[in-house]
């Protein structure tokens, strides 16, 4: 019997121990899953709405606009018509300005009349007209002149926005401001070239190298000559320009010879040069090049004594 008690109460102790083992273990075993999402609530028609609207960007302050996205201001650039008319109409101030400095009373008014032509045709060719004008006031030589000189791309775009036609369509380089001929010059017209330039008068051609030539002395000892040549065979490059041209200057007069300002007009390329001979004379002048020839205008200017310049270079137009 107490063998019996003794064994009941050694099971007793064993069932406890293993009860409260049982309940400890999941506190001291693996770790414990983690705790379920819980299910989202039920949207509410107010939050249906808000889901229903398009995604809105990221909120910015409204004085501080993403940099991808400038903010308009209205009414702070004038239209691009009233600009040009403004600026060009700023450009004529400073170029007859200038006029009026430099020039005489008949150069001034020449220069606010032909800015009344450029302030007129500011709305529709205003990048060409404030073109022109600029280079004009920009160019030595040319404020005083109503001739175009360097500044003849510019004045043929002019000319051609006001005729409606393309640059490439127009013929002569200078038909946006016509050229003046010198005080007492006349024109000469030849028809076998088909070309008109000023000369300080008239004089029969003669040959030189085979190519009809006109030389004349001015009143201040320069020496105006044109000369008709044949037209290039190969690329028009500078050499070939300054082989072309000593045909008529000579070997002596290639020192320092410069060929610069090339541009092309339509079908016609224009080049000026420049040399410096040995007998102390300088040569200045200009070569229109086609197809059909080469056609030199140049100027002999003795040491000591002034050439005629863009009045002479500009009198001449193809006819």
């Amino acid at each position: 019997m107490g063998y019996a008690r003794a064994l009941m109460s050694v099971v007793h102790r064993a069932i406890s121990a293993l009860l409260a083992a049982g309940l400890a273990l999941p506190a001291c075993s693996a770790p414990a899953p983690p705790p379920a999402t819980p299910a989202p609530a039920a949207p509410t028609p107010v939050a249906s709405a808000e889901a229903a609207r398009p995604p809105e960007a990221d909120p910015t302050p409204a004085s501080e606009p993403p940099a991808s996205a400038p903010v308009p201001v209205a009414s702070e650039a004038p239209a691009p018509t009233v600009a040009y008319a403004q600026e060009v109409s700023a450009a004529c101030k400073k170029l007859c300005a200038q006029a009026a400095e430099q020039c005489s009373a008949k150069s001034a008014r020449k220069c606010r009349a032909n800015c009344e032509r450029y302030e007129s045709l500011a709305e529709r060719c205003g990048e060409a007209a404030l073109s022109a004008v600029r280079c004009q006031s920009a160019t030595p030589g040319l404020v005083c002149s109503n001739v175009v000189g360097q500044c003849a791309p510019e004045f043929q775009k002019l000319s051609a926005c006001e005729s409606g036609q393309a640059p490439s369509e127009r013929v002569s380089e200078t038909s946006a401001l016509p050229a003046a001929l010198p005080a007492g010059w006349v024109e000469l017209e030849d028809d076998a070239a088909g070309f008109s330039v000023g000369l300080p008068k008239l004089v029969e051609s003669q040959t030189e190298q085979g190519n009809r030539t006109w030389r004349v002395q001015d009143g201040q000892g320069v020496t105006i000559v044109v000369a008709v040549l044949p037209p290039f065979e190969a690329e028009v490059t500078d050499k070939t320009l300054v082989r072309k041209v000593l045909v008529i200057l000579g070997q002596h007069c290639q020192r320092g010879m410069k060929i610069h300002g090339r541009f092309q007009t339509g079908e016609y390329e224009s080049a000026r040069f420049d040399s410096q001979c040995s007998n102390g004379d300088s040569w200045h002048g200009m070569l229109r090049i086609s197809k059909r020839h080469v056609i030199m205008t140049a100027e002999i200017v003795p040491p000591g004594k002034t050439a005629t310049g863009d009045g002479f270079y500009y009198s001449f137009s193809y006819r």
